[in-house]
Order: structure tokens, then sequence, then C-alpha cells
């Protein structure tokens, strides 16, 4: 038996359109999402076997979960910290 590594590459390019300018595009954080805060289909989507790489969408607006320090969406009737917005993913 011969096991031969191989190399795919996936491109995906980013929906920018709500994206009023490029200013602070290269400033950005590193944050860490909780997905149960998130809607799926919505706000990300998943991945399947014919697209294996899930992804968020781009500009969702995201606030700081108090409790846990993670990021959910933003939700102005919320009482868990996502009623400040903190960005946009």
């Amino acid at each position: 038996m011969s096991i031969q590594p191989y190399t795919t590459t996936v491109t995906v390019t980013a929906d920018r359109d709500w994206l009023a300018s490029r200013h602070g595009t290269d400033s950005t954080e590193t944050i860490t999402l909780d997905l149960d805060k998130l809607t799926k289909n919505v706000h990300y989507v998943e991945p399947t076997t014919a697209h294996p790489h899930g992804f968020i969408r781009s500009g969702v607006p995201v606030g700081r979960i108090t409790a846990s320090g993670l990021y959910g969406a933003y939700d102005p009737a919320a009482d868990d910290g996502r009623e400040v917005l903190a960005g946009l993913v």
C-alpha cells in the first residue's frame, strides 16, 4: 500500500458589500465566537460534504457575552452583554 499526501487550496472571497470603506480593516482583533448565540444559515454556514469549509458571514454585528467573554450575535434586547455592540465580523 502506498499513501500519497495531497494538497488542496480553497479560496473564499468575503462579501464586503456592507463595508462602507476599508478604514480600520488593517487593525483588527481576534475574538472567539459562541455559535450557540448565532443563527445557523443566517450568521454562519456549517460545512457539508459538498462544501467542506463552513464560515461565518461577513458583517455580522457582535456583542461580548459578559459571563464567558465569548462573542455572540448583537441583540439589543439581550441582557447578557450582547446588547452592547462590540464590532462586526
